[in-house]
């Protein structure tokens, strides 16, 4: 008697373990546009400038955000396909004195179970590949998304910057120097943050308008 499981487990399991590889070569690749971009983010010393590489950013991030939902779903076959293998090797034992025909198809079923098993056990080792891929593939995409929200960050800390810098400017423009102020302990948390020499010197620059607003 045939048994087409242990033979079609295997052949999916190669098949997963291809799937599994595509997708951590599409995480790779997707990991090193990231890298790059975050630095890039990073070293920006402007608004202007961490916006030019923070929506290459944003959409890097959801490209790998994508990419860990399909290592999800491959992992969710990786699961069923484990429970598959899990039962025991089918043989169907055969009475002593049974009669002779009975007997040979018996050893003929213990043989075909025998290599089933094998078969189920190659399974078991191109699962256990598939396992280690898309757990190396799950840290690094986990990894980039991590970047990419750091350089998210960055880019809305300078867009946050701009914003505050023109409301106090405007304030100081219309000579309420109080309403500047009210700005100005999250505009040096900020600029401590940024670590840039443009946001810097415009922060000197306000500070001085306040200092001559009220003498």
């Amino acid at each position: 008697m045939a048994t087409p499981d242990g033979p079609d487990l295997a052949a999916r399991a190669r098949d997963l373990l291809d799937d599994a590889r595509v997708t951590e070569a599409a995480v790779d690749t997707a990991a090193a546009t990231l890298f790059r971009l975050g630095g890039d983010v990073a070293r920006a010393g402007t608004r202007r400038e961490a916006a030019r590489s923070g929506a290459r950013v944003a959409a890097e991030r959801d490209r790998v955000s994508g990419l860990l939902d399909e290592l999800a779903v491959l992992s969710a076959a990786a699961d069923r396909l484990d429970a598959e293998l899990g039962g025991p090797a089918r043989e169907d034992a055969v009475a002593d004195g049974a009669p002779r025909g009975e007997a040979r198809r018996g050893e003929a079923r213990r043989g075909e179970a025998r290599r089933g098993e094998v078969r189920r056990g190659e399974a078991r080792a191109v699962l256990e590949s598939v396992r280690r891929v898309l757990e190396a593939a799950g840290e690094r995409g986990r990894e980039c998304v991590w970047i990419g929200e750091l350089a998210r960050d960055r880019v809305h800390d300078f867009a946050e910057f701009d914003l505050l810098y023109t409301r106090a400017s405007r304030h100081l423009d219309h000579s309420d120097p109080d309403a500047a102020s009210a700005d100005l302990a999250r505009l040096i948390t900020l600029e401590r943050a940024l670590v840039s020499t443009e946001v810097a010197a415009m922060l000197d620059e306000l500070r001085f308008r306040l200092l001559t607003e009220r003498d």
